[in-house]
């Protein structure tokens, strides 16, 4: 039986994996995506009929392609986002195979790569992409708020990667390591001077006589784009945004604190274990 071989296998051809298809035939990458069911069956069939797009369809939508005969302030019906998703898989030629299921996935012990079973046999690939659901937080974190603790662990001080979301934050991973305690949904971070820097995963407000403010990054942590958002509002709304130092101390002392990233939203700040 003969084992197909690739650079880059794609699992999904929800809206994900489909725009990456673009990315990865600029690079010249060798690529394949199998898709189970069809091209973005999660908008066929798990979608409300009444569900439309998050945002304008200026917004919402893929690079290079426009919704063609939609106005750029019109928010889309399921239906027509599938559509549009098909058209963009056409457009950038995406070698989307549907039909067939990924059954397991193994690495190989002694070379880089893994070993694919699939419904339709097997493929060795160098590289696999999956996607996956948001994690589901309970409703009450942004309701009620959270608990926090402090962590253990520092951020080191690295100016030409502060702000940056980059695939090495280990001292994140390894605060996050600090407690299995379910009771608590995050921790905040200091520099190595003390100063609250952000959350595990998150961005840190500080609310003081109706004012924010929030920890300079340009010493280490991550710039998210809640953050920016954030500040954004409180500019349009006349609220005072001051971005500063911000000892853990006078963090703990704030009117109130609450976090965010494009996953939670924002959380409220409850109790500090």
């Amino acid at each position: 039986m003969s084992v197909e071989k690739i650079d880059t296998l794609v699992v999904g051809a929800g809206q994900a994996g489909i725009a990456l298809c673009e990315h990865l035939g600029k690079q010249g990458v060798p690529f394949l995506v199998l898709e189970k069911s069809r091209i973005a069956e999660a908008w066929r069939t798990s979608r409300w009929d009444a569900l439309v797009t998050n945002g304008p369809v200026w917004h919402d939508r893929f690079p290079n392609l426009k919704f063609k005969g939609n106005a750029s302030d019109e928010f889309v019906g399921k239906d027509r986002v599938v559509d549009y998703i098909e058209e963009y898989a056409d457009m950038v030629n995406a070698p989307v195979r549907t039909g067939v299921e990924v059954l397991s996935a193994a690495r190989f012990p002694d070379r880089a790569g893994f070993c694919v079973e699939t419904t339709s046999g097997v493929i060795e690939a160098t590289r696999i992409v999956s996607f996956h659901p948001a994690p589901d937080y309970p409703a009450a974190f942004a309701r009620d708020g959270i608990r926090v603790r402090v962590c253990e662990t520092r951020l080191a001080e690295q100016k030409q990667l502060a702000g940056i979301k980059h695939l090495n934050r280990l001292e994140n991973v390894l605060a996050r390591a600090e407690w299995d305690d379910p009771a608590i949904a995050e921790g905040l971070m200091c520099d190595q001077a003390g100063r609250v820097i952000e959350g595990v995963m998150t961005n840190l407000f500080c609310v003081t006589d109706g004012a924010l403010r929030t920890p300079d990054l340009s010493r280490c942590g991550v710039a998210g784009i809640i953050r920016t958002l954030v500040m954004e509002i409180a500019e349009e709304k006349g609220i005072a945004c001051e971005v500063t130092d911000i000892s853990l101390k006078e963090a703990l002392s704030s009117d109130d604190l609450f976090l965010t990233n494009s996953v939670i939203g924002l959380w409220p700040i409850r109790a500090v274990a």
